[in-house]
């Protein structure tokens, strides 16, 4: 009766377990009608180092040491399944150089309704530790170059394993060491993008180095894994000094701006300009009047790494507008690198007038600028600023004649965006004006036209048609 019993308990134990666990048994995958992937390849890829977990949809793929640049995709999808934008020779950076956003879309076939996506996740497993690939010649970096902005290292199982944590380049005559992080972000540029990161050329790491603090010459290079351990690169990186540029200031569209009127500074003062590649003994600047006088400023001091340069004024110096040319290894740099320089008697605020009718970068000042009797002119100046700060004043051009002296006045149509597509400012010179060269300043007047603030005088002489 005791065996009887036991042999009973244990078919009501199985029966039980099997009873409560039914309920969890899922159907076979290809058996639940869904979109399914049933074999896939890649060119470059072993197909014994390539498997499917069905269950979450899941593609295993076990890295090589090197990848091709192209990459073929093959597969072997269910009847029902299609594959959503079919793609053939993906570039290998592409398709493995992400840590989530590698994958495969399916969508039922035939659907007629809105459909399904049903996405298959590319996941990578190294197959060996990362290494720095072959290197017989150093790197190359060209500072704030605007077709490349990282250095890119060549390496072995780069994909799958992770990235290294920093990278530190080390300057070989100065000792001064550049650190560079895989997790500082770069967000401002690309979404999810950050300092240390998989380059867009196959099997190479790219270090943004864009704004760091390099220096022309040789850099040796370590890279710092998470266990601390360092992988050095065989070959220094050798920068060089790329195309001096200025750098104006992040103001709002609309906003005054020196792109458009240029610098302004006082007598006996530093005028101080920003940029990239202004390196003392690569850079020269030179000033030039409306007559086609060239001042060389002296005393020039340049920041160590390239980023800013300060200019006394002399204290002798004829207040005016100069036209600011940039020289560098002895080759005057193209035209857009010319810049207005307004040179004042003092600090007192006054207005600025930025261009009429005219190039807001020209390098000479000394040819008129010709402008029709009747006609709305294109104008710009700092009172654009003042309507965008909420401040309406009236204002107007007073043209002197150069010869005679004799004084005429122009109205100044002022900032309104209320004119949707074309809101800027204008000036329209009346018919009644003699044609003939005109000095031109501008005046902020009140209702009675008593004149409150004037311009400096316009840095070109302008010929009244």
């Amino acid at each position: 009766m005791k065996k009887i019993t036991v042999w009973i308990g244990y078919l009501l134990s199985v029966w039980l377990f099997v009873t409560c666990h039914r309920s969890e048994v899922e159907p076979a995958p290809f058996l639940d009608g869904s979109p399914r992937i049933k074999s896939i390849s890649f060119s470059g890829i072993s197909s014994d180092q390539i498997a499917i977990d069905q269950s979450t949809r899941t593609i295993w793929v076990t890295m090589p040491a090197q990848l091709p640049d192209y990459i073929d995709i093959r597969m072997e999808l269910a009847d029902n399944a299609e594959w959503v934008n079919k793609q053939s020779g993906i570039k290998g950076s592409g398709l493995f150089g992400c840590d989530t956003c590698s994958r495969i879309d399916l969508t039922e076939k035939n659907a007629r309704a809105s459909q399904s996506v049903y996405a298959y996740q590319i996941r990578r497993k190294p197959s060996a530790p990362l290494q720095v690939g072959a290197l017989t010649v150093p790197l190359a970096y060209n500072i704030r170059n605007e077709n490349g902005m990282d250095l890119a290292i060549p390496m072995l199982n780069l994909y799958g394993n992770r990235l290294p944590r920093e990278a530190r380049l080390t300057h070989d005559k100065t000792g001064e060491t550049v650190v560079v992080k895989r997790d500082s972000a770069l967000s401002w540029l690309y979404p999810d993008s950050y300092r240390i990161h998989y380059s867009d050329h196959t099997n190479q790491l790219a270090l943004y180095l864009y704004d760091a603090n390099v220096l022309p010459g040789s850099y040796h290079i370590e890279l710092v894994l998470d266990d601390n351990s360092t992988l050095k690169v065989p070959q220094p990186v050798v920068v060089t000094q790329g195309t001096a540029a200025f750098r104006y200031e992040s103001e709002p569209y609309l906003a005054y701006r020196k792109k458009e009127f240029g610098y302004r500074v006082a007598v006996g003062h530093v005028l101080t300009v920003d940029g990239y590649n202004l390196f003392e003994g690569s850079v020269a600047i030179e000033w030039v009047d409306n007559q086609n006088n060239v001042i060389k400023p002296s005393g020039l001091r340049f920041d160590r790494y390239g980023r800013q340069v300060q200019i006394p004024v002399p204290v002798g110096l004829l207040p005016g507008q100069y036209s600011m040319r940039v020289w560098q290894n002895a080759v005057k740099l193209p035209y857009t690198y010319c810049l207005r320089v307004n040179v004042t008697s003092d600090d007192t605020e006054r207005p600025i007038i930025g261009t009429i009718g005219d190039d807001s970068a020209p390098c000479s000042l000394n040819a008129p600028v010709p402008v029709q009797r009747g006609m709305r002119i294109n104008f710009s100046s700092s009172q654009k600023q003042q309507v965008i700060n909420g401040v309406y004043q009236t204002a107007r051009l007073k043209l002197t004649a150069v010869s005679g002296k004799e004084l005429y006045y122009a109205p100044v149509a002022p900032y309104d965006e209320r004119r949707g597509w074309d809101p800027a400012e204008s000036v329209t010179i009346p018919t009644t004006i003699p044609p003939g060269l005109y000095s031109v300043t501008l005046q902020i007047v009140d209702d009675g036209k008593s004149v409150l603030a004037e311009s400096e005088p316009y840095g070109r002489i302008i010929d009244v048609k």
